[in-house]
C-alpha cells in the first residue's frame, strides 16, 4: 500500500477504482462519476487566524458586492499551490519553501495558546488529486516529508493571514490577487 498524502487517500483509491482491461460502457461511467464527486477536507485553523481571515473575506465580500467565505479563500489559495508546482517545476524550492513557514508555524503556535476551528473545503476530485501527485513527486526527491494536503492547505491559509495583518500595500496586493484569480473562474 503506498503512503497516504491526504486523509482521502486519493491516489490509492485512484489505483483501486482503474478500470481493469477494458472496459465496458458501465464501468466507464461508473470511474467517470467517481472522478466527478467533490472531496471533504477538513482543515484545523487556529481560531484567531480564522477570525482574521475571516475579516478579509468579509472586507472582499462588501468591495466587490460578492459573498466569499473562508473556505472559498482557501480553494484560491490552493490553486495557487497547484499553480506553483506546474510552473516552478523544482520540487526542492517548494519544499523549501513549505518546510521554512511549517518551522515557523510550529515556533509560533506553542507560543501562542490558540484554540481551534475547523474549516471544511470540498474540492473537485482531480484537484485533489493533482494535489496528492504532487507530494508523492516529492516523497521521490525528499522521503518521509511531513506534507499532506490538509498540512498544505492549513501553513497557506495561515501564511496568507500574516501575509494580510502586514497590511498596507500587501493587503491591497492580496485582495487584487484574490479578484484577479475568482475572475478566472
Amino acid at each position: 500500500m503506498l503512503r497516504s498524502y491526504s486523509r482521502n487517500n486519493l491516489i490509492q483509491r485512484e489505483l483501486e477504482a482503474l478500470p481493469k482491461g477494458k472496459p465496458n460502457f458501465f464501468e466507464r461511467l461508473s470511474y467517470r462519476l467517481y472522478r466527478s464527486i467533490k472531496v471533504k477536507y477538513e482543515l484545523e485553523i487556529p481560531s484567531s487566524v480564522y477570525l482574521r481571515a475571516m475579516t478579509f473575506c468579509d472586507d472582499l465580500s462588501e468591495r466587490y458586492e460578492e459573498d466569499f467565505t473562508p473556505a472559498e479563500l482557501m480553494l484560491v489559495l490552493y490553486k495557487g499551490f497547484i499553480a506553483r508546482v506546474q510552473k516552478e517545476n523544482d520540487l526542492q524550492v517548494i519544499y523549501t519553501q513549505y518546510m521554512v513557514r511549517l518551522q515557523e508555524q510550529t515556533y509560533i503556535s506553542p507560543r501562542k495558546r490558540n484554540s481551534y476551528i475547523d474549516l471544511e473545503v470540498y474540492m473537485h476530485h482531480d484537484m485533489a488529486l493533482r494535489g496528492e501527485m504532487a507530494l508523492a513527486d516529492m516523497d521521490i526527491h525528499f522521503p518521509n516529508h511531513p506534507f499532506t494536503l490538509e498540512k498544505i492547505m492549513e501553513i497557506d491559509f495561515m501564511f496568507f493571514v500574516e501575509e494580510c495583518q502586514k497590511g498596507g500595500k500587501t493587503h491591497r496586493q492580496l485582495m487584487k490577487d484574490i479578484v484577479a484569480c475568482l475572475e478566472e473562474e
